[in-house]
């Protein structure tokens, strides 16, 4: 991606041939990690603030069983556990008089240590991973300890930005100012946590930066990037 003066080059592949389209402006809502490799023309300093968000492994599990088993509250945190909480998948409609629940679905959220993210790179770790959080929701309090019909695991390598020294008041002001056509967004664009809210913000923010930019009026001074 190239910010010329009157556009935004963005090349892609499609069909294994490398393709270009033109843009007035472009929203860049990947993660950092990913921005500062495929944006041509970053600031060395902009790059580097890119570089220095650290990101964590956060992959969810789910546990499924053909009869109810866990329908106490819809979001319980567990301490000690190889995962921080359990959410019922269907807690939104399983009080409506209607419905009737064929199949007990658990949500184990599992965040993990920096370190261990290899274990999400193949069968074997993510397996593993699988399985301790099995273990440990079985062992939660009496009758859990059911096997479940099915257990999958959704691998998230970089889901969440760490919250570091510094990344809020020095860090994300810089790796979030636009340049000249090109705006940045995304979570991890915003803080002091990584939250969909802060999502939703960064793309507002974003939004407005578009419009001033086409429109001809000054950017706000905190996303000026100098040449």
């Amino acid at each position: 991606m190239v910010s010329n003066k009157e556009d935004v080059q963005v090349t892609y592949i499609e069909a294994g041939q490398p393709k270009s389209v033109a843009a007035k402006a472009v929203i860049m809502a990947t993660p950092k990690f990913i921005t500062r490799r495929i944006v041509d023309g970053l600031p060395d300093n902009q790059s580097d603030a890119m570089h220095q968000i650290r990101y964590i492994p956060y992959p969810v599990v789910n546990l499924i069983f053909d009869k109810p088993v866990f329908n106490h509250g819809y979001d319980t945190w567990c301490p000690g556990s190889a995962f921080t909480d359990v959410v019922v998948a269907d807690w939104v409609i399983r009080h409506q008089l209607s419905y009737k629940q064929k199949f007990n679905i658990l949500t184990c959220y599992t965040p993990m240590k920096e370190e261990d993210r290899g274990y999400l790179l193949n069968e074997i770790g993510a397996r593993r991973v699988a399985a301790n959080v099995l273990r440990d929701f079985q062992k939660l309090m009496p009758g859990l300890n059911v096997d479940p019909i099915e257990v999958h695991i959704f691998r998230r390598g970089h889901p969440l930005y760490v919250s570091t020294p510094g990344l809020y008041t020095e860090v994300q002001p810089l790796a979030r100012r636009s340049l000249d056509r090109i705006f940045f967004a995304n979570t991890d664009s915003e803080g002091p946590e990584s939250t969909i809210n802060e999502a939703v913000l960064a793309a507002q923010r974003a939004v407005k930066e578009v419009e001033a930019r086409l429109a001809g009026k000054p950017m706000p001074k905190e996303h000026a990037v100098a040449g």
